[in-house]
């Protein structure tokens, strides 16, 4: 087994709290977690905050695409209830009260998310304001967002996510620009790993929360695993 896994939290301890909230931050960081992934977007007034989906109804009491809400509109949405009483009141983050919740704890990935191509300069710019760059790993699926922040901050992290076989062959030929692959967890193999390794980059499981599988990438060498319960990451890295 390799000396050190990377315990990675899935938006946050997101099997126990609602995804994507100071909650659920807090809880994986108690639960040891090491990365925090989460999701970023922009709304209508160009402030970056942080939720999976391109509409809030699904982890909101909201209506709408994020991308046409302003931050005030956002941050009067309960992003708590959705998952159970005791979260009533929980908000949608901004990536800035992210950072300054969990700096000196745990690092974040950052997953770029829609098509606002003024997405990676915002993240990076704000992420240089809060002295956050060492602590970051850029992730998407989407090369070009990647491309663009290594032309911006050359020394940040960033990783390619894909799941499918054929989103990995499309992305290939932008691995000679990247630190990371993110596949999903079924499309892992001895092989991959191997062909990631030789590249010189480090390779991320996602999302797994099944402890035979959690094992199967242990026996792998993966370099990290995420999984929506970071206690069983804890318990069985143990």
């Amino acid at each position: 087994m390799k000396s050190t896994i990377w315990k990675v939290a899935h938006r946050g301890a997101s099997g126990e709290a609602p995804e994507n909230t100071i909650a659920s931050f807090e809880k994986a960081i108690a639960q040891g977690a090491e990365i925090i992934e989460t999701d970023a977007r922009l709304s209508e007034d160009k402030e970056i905050i942080l939720i999976h989906d391109e509409t809030v109804e699904r982890t909101t009491d909201g209506r709408g695409k994020v991308s046409e809400l302003t931050l005030k509109e956002l941050k009067s949405l309960d992003a708590g209830s959705w998952f159970g009483k005791k979260f009533s009141g929980e908000r949608i983050p901004t990536l800035e009260e992210t950072t300054e919740v969990v700096k000196g704890k745990v690092k974040l990935d950052i997953e770029l998310k829609g098509k606002d191509p003024l997405l990676p300069k915002k993240v990076i710019n704000l992420l240089k304001k809060e002295n956050f760059i060492r602590e970051s790993i850029i992730s998407s699926f989407n090369y070009f967002f990647l491309k663009e922040v290594k032309r911006l901050e050359p020394q940040i992290i960033t990783g390619l996510l894909f799941a499918t076989p054929a989103q990995e062959r499309k992305g290939f030929p932008y691995w000679k620009w990247l630190d990371l692959i993110l596949p999903r967890y079924n499309l892992i193999t001895e092989d991959l790993v191997e062909k990631a390794h030789s590249k010189g980059l480090k390779i991320i499981a996602w999302t797994v929360d099944n402890p035979e599988e959690i094992r199967r990438l242990i026996d792998l060498e993966v370099d990290g695993i995420a999984s929506n319960y970071p206690a069983l990451l804890t318990r069985i890295l143990k």
